[in-house]
């Protein structure tokens, strides 16, 4: 109490402070007055005990219990547990509330640091409704709010925690949680991407791939269902430890669902331990199962001396056999071997 001061001869206004930990009244309560004395410099009044009323206006005298804020989860693009990576849009925390009628009406306010660059409010205020006393909100916050962050960069550590605040105005700041989110925004590169064989596979033949990343510790997977419908559209390939990925592919057509092309561009992606992905489809491998089409072998002409039609003579020094080639684009680069035989 302090502040006394006079009105009148018989009126005085004296200011009272709330406290924390003191005592709640609602609406309406009077408030009791225990030995109040006033004394004019000589003589004491007498001991007043009489409560004051006051109006429409409750005394919130506590401020919210203490709490830890809850679970963080990053939101949209690949979620990963612990990790804010570049696709994440948004983070969504749990903030538990008490079972406190004072909070009806009250907010939460999410707050964020990245590194030790002070905590800094993130996201909108969530209004605390009657229906959410006794268990919990979600506080969410967007990407330009967090990227916002002083000192937010390259892995930094991102830490979490919420204000609430009671319909009075009381507040409180919550612990941290214990989800802290490490910032990695950096997609792996590839280096190459390569088979080792020429480029042209036909049915029974294997495939053996090799990518270099540069970096080992990714997740790095082809869709080799372009090539063979029996092979899987999400391949894993084995991580070498030495920053490149391997993988040796069944035999092509051991079902008959062989694809065939000229051209046929493979899809492979890396991805890291934050999350974070990027494509490559610069590999491209000619696929070819089926064989020429029937033909009929051509003329065959004796060379060199006295040449006779149907007849090698002592003269004849070799032979020209004319050979038809389809127009199948799959003959380009391909080759035409002769045989012979000597009366069966």
């Amino acid at each position: 109490v302090g502040n006394l001061n006079k009105n009148s001869d018989t009126e005085y206004t004296v200011d009272f402070t709330i406290t924390d930990g003191g005592t709640d009244y609602a609406a309406g309560d009077d408030i009791p007055v225990t030995d109040l004395q006033l004394n004019d410099g000589g003589t004491q009044g007498n001991t007043g005990n009489t409560p004051i009323s006051q109006g429409g206006d409750p005394i919130d005298a506590n401020n919210p219990a203490a709490f830890t804020t809850g679970a963080v989860v990053t939101t949209d693009g690949t979620v990963v547990a612990n990790y804010w990576n570049g696709t994440n849009t948004g983070v969504d925390v749990t903030i538990p509330i008490d079972n406190d009628a004072s909070l009806d009406g009250g907010t939460v306010q999410l707050e964020a640091d990245a590194s030790g660059g002070g905590f800094t409010a993130v996201g909108a205020a969530v209004n605390i409704a009657a229906g959410d006393l006794g268990n919990s909100v979600t506080a969410s916050a967007p990407d330009t709010d967090i990227e916002a962050l002083s000192g937010f960069g390259e892995g930094d550590t991102l830490t979490f925690r919420a204000v609430i605040t009671d319909a009075a105005g009381n507040s409180t700041t919550g612990a941290d949680s214990g989800d802290t989110l490490t910032v990695d925004e950096t997609a792996p590169s590839f280096v190459s991407v390569a088979d080792t064989g020429d480029g042209n596979y036909r049915a029974g033949e294997t495939i053996d791939f090799d990518v270099d990343m540069g970096e080992s510790g990714l997740s790095v997977e082809a869709d080799l269902s372009v090539l063979d419908t029996d092979f899987s559209a999400t391949q894993a390939f084995a991580d070498d430890g030495d920053g490149t990925y391997s993988y040796t592919t069944a035999a092509l057509d051991a079902g008959n669902n062989m694809q065939e092309g000229t051209a046929i561009a493979v899809p492979i992606t890396a991805t890291d331990t934050a999350g974070n992905s990027t494509g490559d489809n610069s590999l491209t491998l000619e696929l070819d199962k089926t064989a020429p089409v029937g033909f009929t072998t051509g003329a065959v002409v004796t060379t060199d001396g006295t040449v006779v039609t149907d007849y090698w003579n002592g003269t004849n020094t070799g032979v020209h056999v004319t050979i038809p080639i389809d127009n199948d684009t799959s003959l380009d680069g391909g080759t035409v071997q002769l045989e012979a035989d000597a009366s069966g």
